[in-house]
């Protein structure tokens, strides 16, 4: 990986490597926490350590963006404009799920008299 000295990686991961207290701080918090709370001394190998967790899942991201992009636009090909994809490609890749009956009891109704 560019922008890592490998004699520097080599010596952190043979302190890593021979530190019982660091396999033992790994086996409690798991690989992601471990990586994400290493200190500064470590520096290379935290760098490609989350270098590598992080390319598969941003990877997958991509691919399921493209084939919603491609799913919307067989739907409404002929109407589709560049920010009405937008839109919909937001709504559709959106983890947030609004609580209606929430707003709804939220809103209040005017009723005429």
């Amino acid at each position: 990986m560019p922008g890592i000295d490998e004699v520097a990686f080599q010596l952190e991961l043979v302190q890593i490597q021979s530190s019982d207290v660091l396999k033992a701080k790994f086996g409690e918090e798991g690989l992601c926490k471990f990586w994400a709370h290493s200190t500064h001394q470590f520096h290379h190998c935290q760098r490609l350590a989350i270098y590598l967790l992080t390319m598969f899942g941003s990877t997958y991201i991509c691919k399921s963006g493209f084939s919603t992009m491609n799913l919307i636009k067989n739907q409404h090909r002929k109407r589709l404009t560049d920010e009405h994809l937008n839109q919909c490609m937001q709504l559709a890749l959106t983890s947030h799920r609004p609580e209606f009956s929430k707003l709804a009891m939220a809103r209040k109704c005017n009723f005429s008299h």
